[in-house]
């Protein structure tokens, strides 16, 4: 496996929830790792797991206290175990023919981040030249592509800035 494609979900409407995992599920080179952070509704929760049993080759977790975004982020984040990740949430998805085009990208151009159309590699960023994906926001509807690596102690960070900050830093 090349990329793990982690979605959380908080209370989505289940049919976007499918919709996300459908987008990814199955694609070769990808896995899926699925974290809910404890949805409300003893129905909403039943029905989720109904939905879950149809992917047997996703990692699922689901949280029984809701921690947020960020906290879920990085439980996920120390899960992940293949070389590129992409975080998508649960109203998000792929357009399945386009993201098997971008695995295939990622594999072969090897970079730290994938962002819009920027490669962000080591300590500079620049314009990702010659490919296909000139904006890849419309693969990864507010989603980026990371190496895994790059991501390890992201908890020990000591500012936290936003992507727009970064960008134009």
């Amino acid at each position: 496996m090349h990329i793990t494609v982690f979605i959380t979900n908080y209370n989505k409407p289940l049919e976007w929830v499918r919709r996300a995992i459908d987008s990814s599920y199955g694609v070769s080179g990808a896995k899926v790792l699925f974290i809910d952070d404890a949805s409300t509704g003893k129905e909403y929760r039943e029905s989720l797991k109904n939905i879950l049993e149809d992917y047997p080759d996703m990692e699922v977790v689901l949280k029984e206290k809701n921690e947020g975004i960020a906290m879920t982020s990085i439980q996920g984040f120390k899960m992940i175990d293949t070389p590129y990740l992409v975080r998508l949430d649960s109203d998000d998805y792929f357009t399945r023919d386009k993201f098997i085009e971008y695995i295939d990208y990622v594999i072969n151009n090897p970079a730290d981040m994938y962002v819009n159309d920027w490669t962000i590699s080591g300590k500079y960023r620049k314009p990702t030249k010659g490919h296909k994906h000139k904006n890849t926001m419309t693969l990864f509807t507010g989603s980026v592509v990371y190496k895994t690596e790059t991501l390890k102690g992201i908890e020990k960070l000591p500012v936290i800035f936003t992507l727009s900050e970064f960008l134009n830093a």
